[in-house]
C-alpha cells in the first residue's frame, strides 16, 4: 500500500513537473540559439573549450541553465501546492483541469500588471538617465545591438524572460523562500500569512535585480546610484510578477513578464523607428 501511494505521488509529481520544465528548457534553447554567435565567441576564449566544435560549445552553454531550470522547477512542483500557489499548466496535465477557462479569467490582471510595471519602469529609466555615469564602449555596442534585434531574438527573449525566468525566480526561488518562512513561523499550518508572502516576493525581486548587475556592469561603472537604480528598475517588475504568482498563478506572472518585454522592446526601438 505504501509503495502504491509513493508511486502515485511520484507519477503526479512528474506530470506536474514535465510540462513546466519543458517550457523552461525551450526558453533556454531559444535564447542560446539566438545568441549562438556571442556564446561561441566567448567560449572560444576559454582554455580547453576553444578547440571544441561550435555545436559542442553551445551544448555546454545550454547544459548549466537547463539543469538550474530543472532544479527550480522541481522545487516549485514539490512545494507550491502546499502553499496554495498555482500553475494551471501543471494542473491541466496532472489533474485534467481545463487550462483556458482559468487562464482567460486571469489575463486582465496579468495585462494590467505587466503594463503598469513596464510603464513605471520605462518612466523611471527615462527620468534617471541624466544622473548616470558615462556609457562604456561595450555598453554602447550592447545598446546598439538591442536596437537592431531580429524578430528571432525578440521571440527568444520573450520565451526566456517570460517563461524561464519566472520558473527560476517565482516558481522556484520565491516558492522556496515562502515555504521556509511558512515552516519557521507557522510550523507548516494553514496557508502562509501575507507578511510571509510579501517577504518572499520582496526577496525574490531583490535577487532578480542583483542577477542583472553583471549586465549593468558591462554598460556602466557600478556606482552606488547605478546599483540602486538597477535594483529598482528590475525590482518593480519583480514585485508585480510575484504578486501575480501569489494571487493568480505562475502563468499570469509569465504573461505579465512577456508583456513587459514587449513594452521595453518598443521603447528601445522607438527612437530608431521614428528616426527613419
Amino acid at each position: 500500500m505504501i509503495a502504491l501511494t509513493t508511486s502515485r505521488r511520484s507519477g503526479t509529481f512528474l506530470k506536474r513537473f514535465a510540462p513546466l520544465f519543458g517550457a523552461g528548457a525551450l526558453g533556454v534553447a531559444a535564447f542560446n540559439a539566438a545568441s549562438a554567435a556571442q556564446i561561441t565567441a566567448q567560449l572560444s576564449r576559454v582554455p580547453g573549450l576553444a578547440e571544441l566544435p561550435a555545436i559542442a560549445q553551445l551544448a555546454i552553454a545550454t547544459l548549466q541553465p537547463t539543469v538550474l531550470v530543472a532544479a527550480m522547477t522541481a522545487l516549485g512542483t514539490a512545494l507550491a501546492p502546499r502553499l496554495g500557489l498555482r500553475s494551471h499548466l501543471a494542473n491541466t496535465v496532472a489533474q485534467h483541469v481545463p487550462f483556458w477557462p482559468t487562464m482567460r479569467a486571469e489575463l486582465p490582471a496579468a495585462a494590467i500588471g505587466g503594463a503598469f510595471a513596464s510603464t513605471v519602469t520605462v518612466a523611471f529609466d527615462l527620468l534617471t538617465r541624466g544622473w548616470m555615469p558615462p556609457l562604456k564602449p561595450a555598453g554602447a555596442q550592447l545598446i546598439e545591438a538591442v536596437g537592431h534585434q531580429s524578430a528571432t531574438s525578440v521571440l527568444a527573449t520573450l520565451l526566456y524572460g517570460g517563461i524561464t525566468e519566472e520558473l527560476l525566480l517565482r516558481y522556484g526561488l520565491m516558492t522556496l523562500i515562502a515555504w521556509l518562512g511558512w515552516r519557521v513561523v507557522q510550523h507548516g499550518h494553514d496557508l502562509p500569512r501575507p507578511a510571509i508572502m510579501w517577504t518572499a516576493i520582496g526577496l525574490a525581486a531583490l535577487l532578480f535585480g542583483l542577477g542583472h548587475l553583471p549586465a549593468t556592469a558591462v554598460a556602466y561603472d557600478l556606482t552606488p546610484f547605478v546599483v540602486v537604480r538597477a535594483l529598482l528598475l528590475n525590482g518593480i517588475f519583480g514585485v508585480v510578477a510575484g504578486w501575480l504568482y501569489w494571487r493568480k498563478s505562475v502563468e499570469a506572472a509569465m504573461v505579465a513578464h512577456m508583456l513587459g518585454h514587449v513594452v521595453f522592446t518598443v521603447a528601445t526601438l522607438a527612437p530608431t523607428l521614428f528616426a527613419r
